[in-house]
């Protein structure tokens, strides 16, 4: 096993999760096409927090569980979830090179920025 746990219902999972973010900027939080809802208005707006670091978490646990399981898997799943990682990512990096940003976001209360480190870090691996 993967952990000292499977995860129940993995592909289901990785579908749900996936299902969950959001097309343009990688994120859990927010509406998934951001189209219909106007909003966020850009990649600064974006919330990067533990819903985001929880979706990412599913999306890439999952996969790797299915793969443990059948490795035919791969050729399926691993583009689907580096798309993902890639869209987050993205979004991720404008924030973090922003020193403006980092300090409004975080100088106040440091706590959110340990899930957004953590959900680069569930992308590096």
């Amino acid at each position: 096993a993967l952990y000292p746990f499977e995860l129940a219902q993995p592909r289901a999972l990785f579908e749900f999760a996936l299902a969950l973010q959001n097309e343009s900027t990688g994120v859990w939080i927010e509406p998934r096409v951001v189209a219909k809802a106007g909003w966020p208005k850009d990649s600064k707006s974006s919330l990067l927090g533990s819903e985001t670091l929880d979706g990412i978490f599913h999306v890439l646990r999952s996969k790797d569980q299915l793969i443990a399981h059948d490795a035919s898997l791969n050729a399926t799943l691993l583009p689907r979830a580096r798309t993902a990682c890639d869209i987050l990512l993205a979004t991720s990096a404008g924030q973090m090179n922003d020193k403006d940003h980092m300090l409004r976001q975080y100088g106040k209360n440091s706590h959110d920025i340990a899930n957004v480190v953590a959900t680069v870090g569930e992308c590096a691996r």
